[in-house]
């Protein structure tokens, strides 16, 4: 399985330690600074610079433990559940353009589908054609049906047909969505309208995952933030969490939504999403 790999900052982290322990203690600046480049958000890196500054003259050890259990307990209780969908259920995937969503939901469909999962895919993007053909390719390749329609159908249709025949099958429904701006109400309102669709089903159970891009440092916070207002979030998945990514803004957008981050993208290939694991990215975040 794949695994997530040390990012950019990380190695920044462990230039600024340094392989052998200093013999003068850090400077709180030093720290602070350093912390800002991680993504993390304003007010989480005061709350974790207010415990470690007191640990700066133990050195480097202790800061980095530090750092990691703080970011631990203020996780981990958004993980006493691990991600579970029943049968027949519907995951609808959200997020702006260029996030990667297309390619999650083939992704996740590949994940479910290991599980024993049946899974439908719902090709909602119906403003971008290059997104319908995109997800019949995945589809194809993964063996997995696809409801799709015309270039600029109504996407709540197309959605609300993917659910009628998921729940026929007994099969999880995954459903693209447009990507859109957080700042383009209309587009939002349709993205609220197909969920009102759904919801019109009283056997609906609906998971909303909203899709970041690992890349995209502090837009990634602002765009929880927006998509929030609109939608209720259950959950993120981050992609593109490679080599240049650092990770901080989905530990700041995860515990300011106060919901988990599901998976993490690490690669190209289908199987190259894996389940969220606190441990794991932490450790690969603080680069211990």
């Amino acid at each position: 399985m794949a695994e997530v790999q040390q990012s950019s900052w990380s190695s920044k982290v462990r230039s600024f330690f340094g392989a052998k322990p200093r013999q003068d203690p850090f400077a709180p600046e030093e720290l602070e600074a350093l912390l800002y480049q991680s993504d993390l958000s304003i007010a989480l890196i005061q709350t974790l610079l207010k415990q470690t500054r007191p640990l700066l003259k133990k050195g480097q050890e202790a800061v980095l433990q530090s750092l990691f259990d703080q970011t631990k307990a203020l996780l981990e209780p958004l993980y006493q559940q691990p991600f579970t969908t029943q049968v027949p259920s519907a995951v609808l995937l959200l997020g702006i353009n260029g996030a990667g969503k297309t390619t999650s939901v083939a992704r996740l469909g590949h994940y479910l589908k290991s599980q024993g999962r049946n899974v439908v895919f719902a090709a909602g993007d119906t403003f971008r054609a290059g997104a319908i053909d995109q997800l019949q390719l995945w589809a194809d390749k993964l063996g997995i049906v696809c409801v799709k329609a015309d270039y600029k159908s109504d996407p709540a249709s197309v959605i609300f047909e993917g659910w009628q025949k998921a729940k026929a099958q007994n099969a999880v429904l995954i459903a693209d969505t447009a990507g859109r701006l957080h700042t383009q109400s209309p587009l939002m309102e349709q993205l609220s309208k197909i969920v009102r669709v759904l919801q019109k089903d009283p056997a609906l159970v609906l998971q909303n995952l909203l899709v970041l891009d690992g890349t995209n440092g502090q837009n990634a916070l602002i765009q929880s933030k927006e998509f929030s207002k609109d939608i209720p979030i259950d959950g993120l998945i981050m992609t593109k969490l490679d080599g240049s990514s650092k990770g901080g803004a989905v530990i700041s957008s995860s515990l300011e939504l106060q919901v988990p981050i599901q998976f993490v993208g690490v690669g190209e290939k289908e199987s190259d999403f894996v389940p969220f694991e606190v441990d794991s990215f932490l450790h690969s975040f603080y680069g211990i």
